[in-house]
């Protein structure tokens, strides 16, 4: 049995999808985000998530969420992250390398 979606389900999925989409779209300046490259600085630089959320000026979920890459943090916390992580800005818009 296929499922119908009715046009205001449609359009609630439509706006979670696009929404989620952009937020990995920042302010003019900041490149894209890429939530694990913050998570791998943040463990590497022995900060927990409740340390660096506190640094930045945010809660544990919130900085949890822009690790997971469901929201992307404005221009101001992405400059307050590198700092704190000592790190560039643009570090957090490339896929973090294996090595």
């Amino acid at each position: 049995m296929t499922a119908v979606l009715g046009p205001d389900m449609v359009s609630a999925l439509w706006s979670a999808t696009h929404h989620r989409s952009m937020a990995y779209k920042n302010s003019p300046g900041i490149p894209a985000w890429r939530g694990e490259s913050l998570r791998l600085r943040r463990i590497a630089s022995g900060w927990t998530a409740v340390d660096l959320a506190k640094r930045v000026g945010v809660t544990k979920s919130t900085l949890l969420r822009w690790e997971l890459g469901t929201n992307a943090p404005t221009s101001d916390h992405v400059r307050l992250l590198a700092k704190a992580l000592d790190v560039e800005v643009s570090v957090f818009s490339k896929l973090p390398k294996v090595v």
